[in-house]
């Protein structure tokens, strides 16, 4: 009876509210004011223009409605581009059409007038004139170049005008974005001055100047060193001895392309196109106090489309260059002479440093990476301005102040059965086990399909509880299934049955997945959310608590961390979340027809969850920065990267899979390996079919793909041998001559490298499919995006022993590192850390 009043008072306990649809209320709008009209890919670009474009083009995908208005005379070039998915407005164009003796700010004004609640983005803060005097919504300041630091070369004695402008202006804001932490220093003491209190928050937020990555594949061998130097020069910005130093080289096979003075190409999308063709992006002026706060549009240009940069030493980037090999950091223009013969000698140096400038891009300068999250950040600042309606569909976020007290009347009018549920309730919550020093209970939140352990997920959560039960008393898993849980302790793992009526509770599995199709959760990922619609979950982890001492609850992937935060508020158990990706966007790539509520529902989920966690660990820096980017609390997130069974690959000899699978006796075996249900891991298989097979049977090599792992699919691949599921994974990569990974798209860090690592076979992929491993082309692995350099890089490989086992050995040393037992050991320090 104790353990039936129990059960339905925790059912009461439960806050729905998270559940609820998304909000069917209009779209949030934002204005983005800028001098210049958006992009147009066959006209001339500012950098503004193309960071402000670029921002209007992310938040439209993320659900706002987004106007770019622009200032100047200038029309904007529709008929030459694809349509935009935003609204534009020129101030010039709408004074013309209403009133030609009235000014821009009027048309402004009327704009905002149709428009209340809109935010403001300004794009300079000299149009602050332009501003409303009342603004409902919040106002945010692009202040990502130093014009103060500029104006000292220009005219001194503008600057207190400039001063008595931008402080009132910077008092009205809400934020206000830097594109580096210099940038940032510089602006604190002005935010200050502002009257805003920056003891916990600056409101100053880095949003550094941003591309989309599409790197490009070079040819350096049969050319001349192609440089490019762009921008012209300022009173503030003067290049010129570094130039001199360049075409002091005669003797070298050299090409400088100066676009310092004139263009050369019709449009932005010709600028672009052009750095096929370049090798090295100079970045190159005299030091003064503008240059070491600046920030380049041409450099992000570059890095994004792999293009190596040499910089000077004092820019804010050169710390970023060096630490991820993405180009050269100098000092004097001498040192650019040997440089320069240096790289000439060994073009070599260019395709590492191509790699690590595309690494560096991906890791801090992508758009979807800096500019798409910061839809989460305007839509809260709106939520904070009363706006827009507040959607967080999760109430127990850790920062939300708490209820005020109910009136005595309040409480005793509640119904009595809800009093006696809730004081047995109580009285179970002292009396279940209390973990302690000597007995500990870790429970581990997750899907169904864990066994088998045959794909990446799966092989995760299965080792990370594994790995658990050495550091505490006893690890559960506890999934969607009705029937069992799963206990380990001391590495040996037991089914363990729930008693019958345990397993009445909770709809059925298919009317919950309807229910979260009716949310718009797509059919291929429903199944990573049934937590926030089966509450049978949340009472089967209830039983479990009753009758372990259990510590901490861990969710694997934000649905099931529900009940981990569920449990945190009624136990006081601890709570962790373990993102496998980012769980939102990854969705939303592989979703194409998503709708904008089903993914702002996904990402308010995720991110809600986390911060309604006390801890959050991600595999890779780059999940990290985008949850924080997101939304989530910084401080509570941790990168801890995935394992690998050290012990289980030292011990695997390599079968015969000549033999086993009929593969012919002549052919190189490249291995891969993984889910065929995933999509990018399907369409890396036909690349290897379709593209890189043919091309080495041209160059005269013979190989076979053996693609281990789960759900093949039903068609045939010429040259693809599909092994299925091996439980002796470690012999079958062993045997491997290549495990060869073009990826293309996907999330998350990649634990097929991981094993292949482990196995010591060495490694072709593509920059996606190396992401999130901080690893360096060359050295441990060899990372080519274009389809031919990838067959000639195979082929190089397959034809030198020596080299393919330098790269395995380096491999195999990197990876020492993450013994499965050293990562849960991670785990739990973290967890334990003191709030």
């Amino acid at each position: 009876m104790q353990d039936a009043l129990t059960l339905v008072g925790k059912w009461f306990s439960m806050s729905p509210t998270f559940l609820t649809r998304p909000s069917l209320l209009s779209k949030p709008h934002i204005l983005i004011l800028s001098e210049h009209p958006p992009l147009a890919p066959q006209q001339p670009a500012t950098g503004l223009s193309v960071r402000h474009t670029r921002m209007a083009r992310c938040w439209a995908d993320e659900g706002f409605a987004v106007t770019y208005a622009w200032t100047s005379d200038q029309s904007a070039d529709i008929e030459s581009s694809e349509p935009e998915p935003f609204e534009r407005f020129s101030l010039a164009q709408e004074r013309e059409r209403v009133d030609p003796h009235e000014d821009r700010r009027a048309a402004l004004r009327r704009w905002a007038s149709r428009h209340p609640n809109a935010m403001f983005v300004l794009g300079y803060w000299e149009f602050e004139p332009y501003l409303p005097a009342n603004l409902d919504g919040p106002l945010v300041l692009d202040f990502v170049a130093p014009r103060l630091l500029e104006r000292q070369f220009e005219d001194m004695d503008r600057l207190p005008g400039d001063f008595a402008q931008l402080i009132p202006l910077l008092s009205r804001c809400d934020e206000v974005w830097v594109g580096n932490q210099p940038q940032h220093d510089l602006m604190l003491p002005l935010m200050i001055m502002a009257g805003h209190n920056t003891t916990h928050h600056s409101a100053i937020r880095i949003v550094p100047i941003s591309a989309p990555v599409q790197a490009i594949q070079q040819e350096h061998k049969d050319r001349p060193l192609t440089l490019f130097h762009g921008g012209r020069d300022w009173p503030w910005r003067n290049s010129q001895r570094w130039l001199s130093a360049v075409r002091e080289q005669s003797e070298l096979n050299l090409q400088l392309i100066d676009a310092s003075k004139a263009s050369q190409w019709r449009g932005f999308d010709d600028y672009l196109a052009a750095f096929k063709d370049i090798d090295v992006l100079l970045e190159l002026a005299d030091e003064n106090l503008e240059r070491r706060y600046s920030q380049s549009f041409r450099a992000t240009d570059a890095l994004c489309r792999g293009v190596p940069i040499i910089c000077n030493r004092f820019l804010p980037l050169a710390h970023l260059v060096e630490e991820y090999g993405a180009g050269w950091v100098i000092e004097t223009p001498g040192e650019l002479s040997g440089l320069l013969r240096e790289i000439d000698q060994d073009k070599a140096m260019l395709q590492r440093a191509s790699a690590g400038a595309v690494q560096l891009a991906q890791a801090r300068l992508n758009q979807d990476l800096n500019y798409r999250p910061l839809g989460a950040a305007l839509r809260s600042l709106m939520q904070q301005a009363g706006v827009i309606e507040r959607t967080d569909l999760l109430r127990q976020s850790s920062n939300k102040p708490a209820k005020a007290p109910q009136p005595e009347s309040k409480k005793t009018s509640r119904p009595l059965l809800h009093r006696l549920v809730h004081w047995q309730v109580n009285r179970h919550n002292q009396r279940r086990p209390k973990p302690s020093e000597a007995e500990s209970t870790w429970v581990v939140v997750s899907r169904s399909d864990l066994f088998p352990t045959n794909h990446g997920a799966a092989v995760k959560i299965e080792r990370t509880a594994w790995a658990m039960s050495f550091h505490v008393d006893r690890v559960l898993i506890l999934t969607p299934e009705r029937t069992h849980y799963w206990e380990y302790r001391q590495g040996e793992r037991k089914r363990k049955s729930f008693p019958l009526w345990m397993r009445l509770p909770g709809w059925p599995q298919r009317v919950n997945i309807r229910r979260l199709h009716a949310i718009g959760v797509p059919d291929s990922n429903a199944f990573l959310y049934l937590p926030l619609v089966d509450r049978g979950i949340h009472l089967r982890l209830m039983w479990l608590i009753g009758r372990y001492p259990v510590e901490s609850v861990q969710g694997d992937f934000p649905g099931y961390a529900h009940p981990a935060v569920w449990s945190n508020h009624m136990f006081k158990t601890r709570s962790f979340l373990v993102e496998h990706n980012v769980e939102y966007r990854r969705i939303a790539e592989q979703e194409r027809d998503l709708s904008a509520d089903a993914k702002h529902w996904l990402k308010r989920q995720e991110v809600d969850i986390a911060n309604a966690c006390e801890r959050v660990i991600t595999v890779s820096e780059r999940d990290r920065s985008l949850l924080i980017a997101a939304g989530v609390q910084e401080d509570k997130v941790r990168t801890i990267p995935h394992g690998v069974d050290l012990q289980r690959f030292s011990q695997a000899k390599a079968i015969d899979v000549h033999d086993r699978y009929g593969i012919s006796k002549d052919h190189k075996v490249l291995v891969f390996h993984g889910i065929y249900s995933y999509p990018p891991n399907l369409e890396a298989v036909r690349e290897l079919s379709t593209s890189l097979l043919p091309r080495l049977e041209k160059a005269g090599v013979s190989a076979t793909v053996l693609a281990i792992g789960p759900v093949p699919p039903k068609d045939a691949l010429d040259g693809i041998v599909f092994a299925g599921p091996a439980d002796d994974l470690p012999e079958h990569l062993k045997a491997g001559d290549l495990a060869v990974i073009p990826l293309r798209d996907g999330g998350g860090t990649r634990m097929k490298i991981l094993d292949d690592f482990a196995a010591g076979v060495p490694v072709v992929t593509t920059s996606k499919g190396m992401e999130g491993i901080p690893v360096t082309h060359g050295e441990h692995l060899c990372i080519v995006d274009d389809p031919q350099a990838m067959a000639e890089a195979v082929v190089e490989l397959l034809n030198n022993a020596d080299q393919r086992q330098r790269l395995s050995d380096n491999a195999h040393r990197w990876v020492s590192q993450f013994d499965w037992r050293e990562i849960a050991r991670r785990y739990i320090e973290f967890v334990r850390e003191p709030l």
